[in-house]
């Protein structure tokens, strides 16, 4: 039997945790994005996200998203855009060992070591907010 792309990721990650995160695609009034990612077993605080990036944020309706990025509801990639969208880390994620995320399509996903995403941030010198262990968002 051929294995899925989630058992194929969570032999890569040596967990089946990895597909327990998400990426946000989100907008303040001014229409500005910001990439939050944290996991899907969380509820996201929108006040204490507002605090640490201070402006109020919302989630981009899927339409609006595909419209602007080309990506699917489900595969927001944290990198990769024409401009530089800032993102926001949810500490625990950096816990990890691997992160994995979709590069804008659903059925294909990329690993990094959570020590290189750092590197990657630099590189690409994104903005990049971090969302405390301790805030109260689950």
């Amino acid at each position: 039997k051929q294995k899925t792309a989630y058992e194929i990721c969570a032999c890569l990650v040596g967990s089946e945790m990895w597909y327990k995160r998400q990426s946000l695609f989100l907008k303040d009034k001014k229409d500005n994005n910001y990439v939050y990612l944290t996991f899907t077993t969380k509820q996201t605080d929108f006040k204490a996200l507002g605090k640490i990036v201070g402006k109020r944020l919302s989630i981009v309706s899927s339409e609006h998203m595909e419209e602007q990025t080309g990506q699917k509801q489900g595969a927001v990639s944290p990198f990769g855009y024409e401009k530089q969208i800032p993102i926001i880390i949810d500490e625990e994620l950096l816990l990890n060992e691997k992160l994995v995320f979709a590069p804008g399509r659903p059925d294909q996903t990329m690993v990094i070591q959570t020590v290189d995403l750092n590197k990657i941030i630099q590189l690409l010198e994104m903005p990049i907010f971090l969302m405390p262990a301790n805030e109260k968002n689950n």
